[in-house]
């Protein structure tokens, strides 16, 4: 029995079935090729069932011989072999338990001839889908394809629920993956290809076989925020192309999904910051409907609470995926707490059972160093660390402390952008004064000439103090030249009459920048 009938057109030279193709599609899962390996590129024109070791008339050019143990056995195997060689067979293809000669290997590659051996199936049934493979790889790929796409939900309500259905029907693992090439769902042992990650839908050579991704936009439809993957084994283009076009189709309800808990995890932010501003209230008493809102998000607010106040650079704003990276350092480095997004930062602290002893605040402050440093390209934080207080009230009082150190990040000699509460010594009594508002108005005042419209002089000023007076770091950040950063400075230190080369005249504008700065932010809406 031969498939197609001999009058069907065929396929391209170039573009047919390749016999390696054939070791990754379903029908063979299971099969064992044993021999002929050097011949697995050959093109499929026809397959062909034998019911016999001399039944190969039907066998021709390009031919994939489908035959069951029960006509060949051993040696018998052999004489098919040489048969369908002869004959320009391009496979052989056995189902059934068969004992395999060692004669029978080398045989098979000796002439290139791949055998493959099924152990179970019935000829005729896997040369009709074979056949299909072969003769229509473009309807077959379609038709795969809309049998995923019925099996996708039509209002996801997590990631899983559109990588399964997509994961089953190509028998291949399917991964979502982040833009710092993190598997976000699926499979972690799936090893990205080492390429950059595409804008595009594209198939990707990697191992024995190929690796397609297809881009998510949620936010911008220029800059990917997400990427669906997945591995194949060697794969006719057809199929290739196929697996492209529907994991292209998958990104929308990935994006739509992305895009709804987005929503919520925005509004769930602002609850979260709401509550923060309660607890962190010292003129109030915490009422029992507040209570009630820290135990339904998981606050705990009795034991000993150690604050940390993390505070974006200037010109950096909160991403997407910030606050999930923030707390992914934070837990590298032993620290898991609450995380709540602010304005201008983040509010994070941990509790524990017992108070802490008083020689741990450095173990903590370095900690936070190691997470705020392993996001410094990516996420610059500077950071203050407040001490451990008992109850609910402890979260606002570690907190405030947190916020104060968080104003000398980066301004000591030592230059870390964490600090630790009981670090400042003497400086705790300029934290304090900033805090008032006789400070802020006397910030606004001597900041007052680059206020309004010399906003830009603010900034660089800003950022050329926050990085040691160096013009080569600030205009790093800046995307300017540095000698446009020396000349904004002068211009700076002009307008507000000071003399940057002096500490004392350091401290007080970087003290006053951050101040102005801070009070903006906090004006916005947390």
């Amino acid at each position: 029995m031969i498939f197609p009938d001999p009058a069907r057109p065929l396929a391209e030279p170039g573009r047919r079935l390749r016999v390696r193709h054939l070791l990754g599609v379903g029908e063979l899962t299971g099969a064992e090729l044993i021999g002929g390996h050097d011949g697995l590129d050959r093109e499929i024109t026809e397959v062909a069932v034998l019911h016999g070791t001399g039944d190969t008339e039907a066998v021709g050019q390009g031919t994939l011989v489908i035959t069951a143990s029960r006509a060949v056995a051993g040696y018998e195997l052999e004489v098919l072999i040489r048969a369908a060689h002869s004959k320009g067979a391009v496979a052989v293809v056995v189902l059934g338990q068969i004992r395999i000669l060692r004669s029978t290997r080398q045989m098979a590659d000796r002439r290139d001839l791949p055998v493959i051996v099924v152990p179970t199936g019935e000829p005729v049934q896997l040369a009709t889908r074979l056949a299909a493979h072969v003769l229509e790889p473009t309807r077959l790929a379609v038709q795969r394809a809309l049998q995923v796409l019925n099996r996708l939900p039509g209002a996801p309500t997590s990631t899983e629920q559109i990588l399964q259905p997509l994961r089953e029907s190509l028998q291949a693992p399917v991964v979502l993956l982040g833009r710092d090439r993190t598997v976000l769902a699926g499979s972690a042992d799936f090893t990205l290809a080492d390429v950059e990650l595409p804008s595009y839908a594209q198939v990707i050579p990697a191992g024995h076989g190929h690796q397609v991704l297809a881009p998510v936009f949620v936010d911008d439809p220029v800059r990917p925020d997400l990427w669906l993957g997945t591995q194949l084994p060697a794969s006719h283009q057809v199929w290739l192309d196929g697996v492209a076009q529907l994991l292209k189709v998958a990104a929308f309800p990935i994006a739509a999904l992305t895009a709804r808990e987005r929503i919520r995890g925005e509004q769930d932010a602002r609850d979260r910051s709401t509550l923060l501003a309660e607890l962190m209230d010292a003129t109030q008493a915490l009422g029992r409907h507040t209570v009630q809102r820290a135990l339904h998000v998981g606050w705990r607010l009795d034991g000993w609470h150690t604050g940390v106040y993390l505070q974006l650079e200037l010109g950096i704003e909160h991403a997407p995926d910030s606050t999930a990276a923030l707390a992914r350092a934070l837990r590298a480095q032993g620290l898991v707490g609450v995380l709540a997004e602010r304005s201008d930062g983040w509010v994070f602290w941990f509790t524990d059972d017992a108070e802490p002893p008083s020689t741990t605040f450095r173990s903590t402050r370095l900690a936070v160093a190691h997470a705020v440093e392993s996001l410094r390209d990516r996420l610059p934080l500077i950071a203050g660390v407040g001490r451990p207080y008992e109850g609910h009230t402890g979260i606002g009082r570690t907190v405030r402390e947190a916020r104060e150190a968080c104003l000398f990040a980066g301004m000591t000699s030592r230059r870390s952008p964490v600090e630790h509460i009981d670090e400042l010594g003497a400086r705790r009594i300029l934290a304090r004064w900033h805090e008032s508002e006789a400070f802020s108005s006397y910030a606004r005042t001597v900041l007052a000439p680059l206020l309004g419209g010399e906003d830009v002089l603010l900034d660089t000023l800003q950022v050329y103090l926050d990085r040691e007076s160096s013009a080569s770091a600030a205009a790093s950040f800046l995307g300017v030249h540095r000698n446009t950063v020396n000349q904004r400075v002068e211009r700076a230190e002009r307008a507000l009459g000071v003399d940057l080369s002096r500490p004392d005249d350091r401290l007080v504008i970087q003290l006053a920048c951050r101040v102005v700065r801070g009070s903006e932010q906090a004006r916005l809406p947390s």
